[in-house]
């Protein structure tokens, strides 16, 4: 601000030189308000320029030029890169901890040019890595390597710090367990010429995958975000060919009852864009009325697991007067609609950021709000449901 303050001037209260004293001075050809505009502007480019050049150098990532032999820049060079493993077993309380050093492999490909291959050691993906200029030769021989990068920045490692407990379905701790943060192969590519970049990258490594692994569960993948940063609480389940709804109980699965349900249909008419219209049809699902009550105690938070897709396993709670559970739209009749809100429950299984598919098991909570209520798992497209009052 002093800066600014010297170029543009100020008034002895301490204010700069009035607006439209200055507007009128410039426009009229006050040649010292011109010289010291342009001296503001280029003050404001240098502290632009400046702040570009740190935050470039300062921003995590991996970051360099790539040149050949000449300084030319090269653009359109493939940049794969991959991490080593690291595995590790959860102990007696299903515990786990990933925060050993890692090495990153990076390679430099383009054809007509040697190859280079490089690492870094005690790899971070919090930390920032800037290459000196990287050169290219020429060459005829695709296959011809050689080793010559050098980092212009040093960073210290920073933990991974990847913690958390693997539980099973009944939420007891699982030893033993597989953990791999598995070496993944990524690719990238220097930049084009335009925006003065010229041959410039700038990549950084965004996902932990982990697999995890323990013979008689099923094994799962999860593609952890970086910035991911609190404990991890995982849950495997048991290989079955289980078919259903179950209660989750201390010890046991136990069968939820299952009963086709009362409902009511209205033909619609809808359109399509290109002309010409079709029927479909709107369903109300009632709770059924003749069948054995099956209660549940009252725990403040009840588990299911659900082996029915996932159309056949939205919960929906029973209107005290008619009874009424939800509304199905069947317009497409791949995969029924509901225009009800289904009941708030939170997914166990598949956790959170796992690769998974919409028809295998699923674990839910739920926690009942009132007592003396009735529920049902309803599914839309067998126009049944697994019921429970609790």
């Amino acid at each position: 601000m002093n800066i600014l303050n010297k170029i543009l001037g100020q008034n002895k209260s301490g204010h700069s030189e009035d607006f439209e004293k200055f507007l009128h001075d410039y426009f009229t050809g006050n040649g010292m308000i011109k010289e010291k505009l342009i001296k503001l502007i280029i003050v404001l480019g240098v502290i632009s320029f400046s702040a570009c050049s740190i935050n470039e150098k300062d921003r995590i990532g991996i970051k360099g030029y790539v040149k050949d032999e000449l300084g030319n820049p090269l653009t359109d060079v493939s940049i794969s890169y991959r991490t080593s493993a690291i595995s590790v077993q959860t102990n007696s309380k299903g515990g786990f901890s990933l925060n050993e050093p890692r090495t990153f492999f990076i390679e430099f490909r383009k054809e007509g040019y040697h190859s280079l291959s490089t690492r870094i050691n005690n790899f971070s993906e919090d930390a920032s890595y800037h290459f000196n200029t990287i050169t290219l030769k020429k060459t005829s021989n695709p296959d011809a390597k050689y080793k010559d990068i050098s980092l212009d920045t040093d960073p210290d490692f920073k933990e991974i710090n990847l913690i958390g407990n693997v539980l099973n379905s009944f939420k007891e701790p699982l030893k033993n367990v597989r953990l791999t943060l598995t070496d993944s192969i990524m690719e990238s590519y220097s930049l084009s010429k335009y925006g003065n970049r010229n041959g410039y990258f700038d990549f950084r490594k965004n996902i932990h995958q982990i697999t995890i692994k323990k013979e008689g569960f099923e094994e799962l993948v999860m593609d952890l975000p970086i910035y991911e940063k609190d404990s991890l609480k995982i849950t495997l389940l048991e290989n079955s060919n289980g078919k259903g709804i179950y209660i989750i109980k201390s010890d046991r699965y136990v069968s939820l009852p299952q009963t086709k349900l009362p409902h009511e249909s209205e033909e619609k008419i809808g359109s399509v864009l290109w002309g010409g219209n079709f029927s479909y049809d709107v369903t109300d699902f009632f709770y059924p009325n003749k069948v054995e009550e099956f209660k549940i105690q009252n725990d403040s938070v009840l588990r299911f697991i659900s082996y029915e897709p996932l159309f056949g396993s939205r919960l929906f709670k029973a209107q005290d007067e008619d009874k009424y559970l939800c509304t199905v739209s069947y317009k497409f009749g791949i995969s029924p609609f509901p225009e009800t809100e289904s009941v708030s429950v939170s997914t166990i299984y598949p956790p959170k950021y796992s690769r998974h598919t919409l028809d295998e098991p699923k674990i839910v909570e739920f926690s009942p709000v009132s007592t003396n209520s009735s529920y049902v798992f309803v599914n839309s497209k067998t126009k049944r449901g697994y019921y429970f009052t609790y």
